[in-house]
């Protein structure tokens, strides 16, 4: 259950707001890092929508900016253009992560009624329907099968599987 460490975490600090700090490659480093991540996960979730949107880019301006809105009252972030690209960076990045996940899930069944039948429990149905219709269309497919292709011809594979260099760098 995605936030629950965060909330715990919250709790035991009451209303004093988490210090947060990003690395010079960009990304969160920091001891709080993985509570930082986890609550922009669930503002994210909470506030990004998926109907009519494909891309971060198509998600409305108000929309990101209530969700930096969201985690400015929760935590000690300077409130600059900067920080404020890097949050924005951060949101963009799981959203694709959770899509990409609903996409897997979706791509586990054959038909339709399957889809539906095993609906993620976060998803009410008509958001389901929606997705299942637009990872199952042809321009999904096409560009689905030319990243996996460019993703089979990589030379180089990341050791660090999904760690950020920013955290790698503050953990040592």
């Amino acid at each position: 259950m995605k936030g629950l460490a965060a909330s715990k975490k919250r709790s035991k600090f009451g209303s004093q707001k988490l210090k947060i700090e990003f690395s010079r490659l960009g990304g969160v480093a920091c001891e709080n890092a993985g509570t930082f991540t986890e609550q922009i996960v669930v503002f994210t979730r909470k506030r990004a929508p998926l109907i009519g949107v494909r891309t971060w880019t198509d998600i409305h301006q108000d929309v990101k900016d209530s969700i930096i809105s969201d985690m400015m009252h929760k935590w000690d972030i300077e409130n600059n253009k900067e920080n404020k690209k890097k949050k924005w960076t951060t949101a963009n990045e799981h959203y694709k992560g959770w899509r990409s996940t609903l996409s897997a899930t979706c791509k586990t069944y054959t038909t339709y009624d399957e889809r539906m039948i095993n609906r993620p429990n976060d998803l009410d149905i008509v958001e389901w329907h929606y997705l299942v219709l637009y990872f199952c269309s042809e321009e999904f497919q096409r560009i689905s099968n030319k990243n996996s292709l460019n993703r089979q011809n990589r030379k180089i594979y990341p050791l660090t599987r999904s760690k950020a260099f920013s955290r790698l760098s503050y953990e040592q």
